[in-house]
């Protein structure tokens, strides 16, 4: 306890030397970019879902926006469509606005609606292109539950000849390729204010820099920017209310357009306009529908960046079970034997999953946050060549950062050696279960094997 004390004393220095530099980063007018953050839906049967639909005009032929408020086992739609049926281009980017991910055109899509289907750690961005400024667009966003699918299943129904201890079975490994997190966040947060320090020294010394802080620092420190109030933002609730609501079209619109400092036109469509959101809200149920059955559409969503995963572990050992997962899922009553299986593993089975995804989520944090300080590094060493007080600045900051990065790494052990923990109880707790049904010291027979092998998979690599 007290070394989390600690930390949290250095998080909160940081935090305060900090707030004198986070002005800076609006210097560059182009990159100011309007946060996207995801709602929770309030809807009935749509718990721990969440969207936002905006919408905005063009004050410039392109548009930023950076989107938050998603896990890293969410699926998200964003959708981005005209409201006045002018031709736009919109491109997903991740670390920073030249990091293209993925393009689309509302003429290439079938009803003029661009749909991106991504998962993603972290905030990614979105740019909206016209050919005109003025031109009005909407951006929906939609997030699913948590889906934790991807890595399948170790477990194997054991064989009649492995029940017994005197016997002697092979483990194999797949053919397959490829809970609380506060203290490894509390940690990134360091990394990211420390680099963020950096970029308030070279804003100082050296305004050509400001841009190139700004590209750098990406998504990961967006929250430091500071937007006016800028389109218009509804929850999916409100959203599906407005569409309903058949005979304000028009006046809604027109508090609408207001709330974005525009008129309406003249020669405005209001047919067009009320197609296009009868639309966008058609595209949300069709969407949502398909998330009922995840582990179907789960591999439409690709991810976003280098450091994301979605794949089973590489050489993950099969583990002999006596009870099948099949019997686990939903599951009291397949008789009396069957029944009490599930009703022994459950919850075993759960927290050993639970403690997978935790791993992997740990490992895909430390993953993004290394390349993303990796980055700072070498961009910082790179722009101290420009002046020789910046680079005595630089020094400095360099071990600023060199710091916050083994804070990062020591905050990934601690948390690290929590989940593999609370592995090994759940494990002990199926050896109680196994050993109920016959299964002669499944721990280290079997359980041990697959231990040890994440132990390896995911400490953390020197």
């Amino acid at each position: 306890m007290g070394s989390y004390r600690h930390f949290l004393l250095i998080v909160l220095g940081i935090l305060v030397y900090h707030s004198a530099l986070a002005q800076p980063y609006t210097l560059n007018k182009k990159l100011t970019p309007i946060e996207l953050k995801l709602q929770k839906d309030t809807r009935k049967g749509h718990e721990e879902e969440k969207g936002i639909v905006f919408f905005n005009k063009m004050d410039s032929l392109v548009m930023y926006h950076y989107v938050t408020g998603h896990g890293m086992f969410q699926m998200v739609d964003v959708l981005v469509s005209s409201v006045d049926g002018e031709p736009l281009k919109a491109t997903l980017v991740k670390d920073n606005w030249e990091d293209e991910q993925e393009q689309q055109t509302t003429s290439s899509s079938s009803d003029d609606i661009i749909n991106f289907k991504v998962r993603s750690y972290g905030s990614f961005g979105i740019k909206v292109e016209a050919e005109e400024v003025g031109a009005l667009y909407n951006i929906t966003l939609l997030a699913s539950k948590p889906v934790k699918a991807y890595l399948g299943s170790p477990f194997r129904k054991i064989k009649d000849s492995e029940m017994k201890a005197d016997e002697t079975t092979e483990i194999t490994g797949t053919t397959n390729t490829r809970g609380d997190n506060k203290w490894l966040y509390i940690a990134l947060g360091v990394a990211l204010l420390v680099i963020g320090l950096l970029a308030g020294k070279l804003l100082g010394k050296n305004k050509s820099s400001a841009t190139l802080v700004l590209v750098l620092l990406g998504f990961s420190s967006m929250s430091f920017v500071q937007t006016g109030p800028e389109g218009a933002f509804l929850s999916v609730k409100e959203f599906e209310e407005f569409v309903k609501d058949n005979n304000a079209q028009m006046k809604n619109f027109e508090a609408l357009l207001k709330i974005i400092n525009e008129k309406v036109p003249a020669d405005w469509n209001a047919a067009k306009f009320k197609k296009t959101t009868e639309s966008i809200n058609k595209n949300i149920g069709v969407i949502m529908k398909a998330w009922s059955s995840a582990a179907k559409v789960f591999d439409l969503y690709h991810g976003l960046g280098e450091c994301m995963s979605a794949t089973p572990i590489p050489g993950e050992p099969n583990i002999p079970s006596f009870c099948d997962d099949e019997l686990l899922t939903g599951a009291t009553g397949f008789g009396d034997n069957l029944g009490s299986c599930s009703e022994c593993y459950y919850q075993a089975r759960t927290e050993f999953n639970n403690v997978r995804y935790n791993l992997e989520e740990l490992a895909t944090i430390y993953s993004c946050t290394k390349k993303f300080t990796d980055a700072a590094l070498a961009f910082g060493d790179n722009a101290s060549g420009i002046h020789a007080v910046t680079g005595l600045a630089w020094q400095n900051e360099r071990r600023g950062i060199e710091k916050s990065i083994t804070d990062l790494e020591n905050a990934y052990d601690k948390k690290y050696a929590e989940f593999m923990q609370r592995l090994a109880e759940a494990m002990q707790q199926l050896n109680i279960c196994e050993a109920k049904f016959g299964v002669e010291d499944w721990y280290d027979r079997f359980g041990f094997i697959y231990y040890e092998f994440m132990k390896d998979k995911y400490k953390r690599k020197k």
